[in-house]
């Protein structure tokens, strides 16, 4: 294969530069340009044959897709690293391009982020950690604590990072119900019910993880409406996207007691304000949306889904985990 039958691949790093540029040309039938913003987008656009590049508005971003848009003409592949792809929605990818995802190589640390979120709320560990001077403050923990044992969980969205909350929680010896459009049964998951029946759901559950994506459908689902239906004093963990939960209405509600903690490893907007009065919401912990990170394994899948499918598109092969965008 000469240089010029050689497909180009362009590269936007989002994080773990190394381990994706390597992905990369372990493919000896490709060419890698690695492209730092909009402006090297520009300038090699014309040569591209796929992309790699994170599904945010950091790396996809609305300029990128315009430059694509605009120059890139044998443009035919978009591979996503992240676990979202919301900037690809939102800013658009031209046409006749197919978009591949991850293949759900982050769905185990993100659960693992859910349980902890969850196990923190629960387990009293955010008023624990108010030092209170510097006393021992068993007093003001002890009147909060619950157990899971035997706790009813609604997992809202059974996409990969949904089953593998659901696998956790089943460890826990959670009673789990699953929220899905279809209300299909889904291996793992005893009870599974459709999305409208998500109201019903929460108000017989003690906890509710959200493991949406953002789309039209979802975005704002969890409202002011669909907070109040949940039994009071529940837990309300987030790390699907921001959007999906009405920012406002959740301060209002864990203000008004309505529910007994949050846990955000996602919020509207983001990153959140300094002054915002989410952070001094009652019970409610905030994580800057690392939940995917700090896992070298979740990396080298989707190191090792990149080199596939570099490989499989060099060929003309079906690509994996295709994504409808």
């Amino acid at each position: 294969m000469t240089t010029r039958d050689r497909p180009t691949i362009g590269y936007l790093p989002a994080f773990a530069d190394d381990a994706f540029t390597a992905a990369i040309r372990a493919v000896p039938a490709a060419r890698l340009v690695v492209l730092s913003d909009a402006d090297l987008v520009e300038r090699h656009a014309e040569q591209l044959d796929g992309l790699v590049c994170g599904g945010n508005h950091n790396s996809y971003s609305r300029a990128v897709a315009q430059v694509l848009r605009a120059r890139a003409r044998r443009l035919r592949w978009i591979q996503v690293t992240s676990a979202g792809f919301d900037a690809l929605q939102e800013n658009g990818i031209p046409e006749a391009v197919v978009a591949t995802g991850n293949g759900g190589a982050f769905n185990v640390p993100v659960a693992e982020h859910a349980m902890a979120l969850l196990l923190a709320l629960a387990r009293g560990i955010v008023p624990a950690l108010a030092s209170d001077g510097g006393r021992w403050n068993k007093d003001r923990v002890l009147p909060g604590l619950r157990p899971m044992e035997g706790a009813s969980l609604a997992v809202v969205g059974l996409g990969g990072i949904g089953r593998a909350v659901a696998a956790r929680a089943n460890a826990f010896d959670m009673k789990v119900t699953g929220i899905t459009r279809s209300g299909r049964p889904v291996e793992g998951v005893a009870d599974v019910r459709p999305m409208t029946g998500l109201a019903d759901a929460l108000g017989e559950s003690d906890a509710v993880v959200v493991c949406l994506p953002l789309t039209d459908q979802t975005r704002g689902l969890i409202d002011a409406a669909l907070l109040s239906r949940m039994k009071r004093g529940a837990l309300l963990v987030n790390v699907g996207r921001g959007a999906v939960v009405d920012t406002d209405a959740l301060c209002a509600a864990l203000n008004a007691g309505q529910i007994g903690g949050a846990g955000l490893d996602v919020v509207h907007p983001e990153p959140l304000p300094d002054a915002h009065p989410l952070w001094a919401a009652p019970n409610c912990i905030v994580t800057p949306h690392i939940a995917p990170a700090g896992s070298d394994l979740a990396i080298r899948r989707i190191a090792d889904v990149i080199t596939a499918n570099v490989g499989r598109f060099a060929r003309g092969e079906a690509l994996l985990h295709p994504i409808r965008i």
